[in-house]
């Protein structure tokens, strides 16, 4: 990058980092411009220990930590560099969060994505971690054999989805493997998709936890919302080319449908 501040679309090429190192590092604080560094003092809001990126396409080509600190893309994207022999992992954790809108100058809506859709991207959400998509996407996230799923929200970790949010699923090769999947974590979407690729798979799965689901929609989907010994609160429901549009196991509470 040759400067943050330049009026349009900017491209910041992102080595391995964590917070500290952003907040800290000579590297990134302007000290190492000449040797091609950056300087991120003017995107960090100590007050909220946030970095903001005003449509600004960002591209990750190895490890990515926010602990402690967080990335709000306004419009722009975030990309990952997946390739055949490096997989490059988007770990939130301890208060660590990671915000996609449409609050930037344009308006446009931010996007979060792989390079190439051939190499998904790998998010990890750990506790304390928190993704929000608010009026923005996320495609090609990586399915993982381990948790049956692509975007896996374990004990401690939120997802939350507004405003129009999409995400978008990559065809599965089996009904129980779930595009979204809260299992011990909590998840708010509101006015949001979930969108699966011909008819396979689970578009959210929904175990041993609560989720509060108003006016989603899923499609394309094996199986659109699966909850097997949860409790999703559903108060408004689209169910779009799914096979099954709702499919429980165990106890639940559906107040509206």
């Amino acid at each position: 990058i040759r400067d943050m501040f330049v009026t349009g679309v900017q491209t910041c090429a992102l080595p391995i980092f964590d917070c500290y190192k952003l907040i800290t590092d000579p590297f990134y604080t302007g000290q190492s411009m000449s040797s091609g560094g950056y300087d991120l003092r003017g995107n960090f809001d100590s007050n909220t220990n946030t970095f903001t990126f005003d449509d600004t396409s960002l591209t990750v080509s190895a490890d990515l930590t926010l602990d402690t600190c967080g990335i709000e893309l306004q419009g722009g994207s975030l990309r990952v560099q997946s390739t055949a022999t490096s997989s490059p992992v988007i770990t939130i954790k301890d208060t660590g969060f990671l915000t996609a809108n449409n609050d930037g100058t344009s308006g446009n809506p931010a996007a979060i994505r792989a390079v190439s859709s051939t190499y998904g991207l790998h998010l990890d959400i750990q506790n304390g971690g928190t993704l929000t998509l608010d009026h923005a996407n996320l495609r090609d996230v990586a399915w993982d054999t381990t948790t049956e799923s692509a975007l896996y929200i374990g004990n401690g970790a939120t997802l939350n989805m507004m405003d129009s949010a999409t995400i978008f699923g990559s065809s599965a090769n089996a009904d129980e493997m779930a595009t979204v999947k809260i299992q011990g974590g909590s998840a708010n979407i509101d006015s949001s998709s979930i969108i699966n690729t011909g008819q396979t798979g689970t578009a959210i799965w929904i175990e041993n936890s609560g989720a509060t689901l108003t006016d989603i929609i899923v499609k394309n989907a094996a199986v659109g919302i699966q909850s097997y010994n949860g409790a999703p609160q559903v108060d408004g429901f689209t169910s779009t080319g799914n096979t099954v549009g709702i499919n429980a196991y165990g106890g639940m509470s559906l107040p509206t449908i």
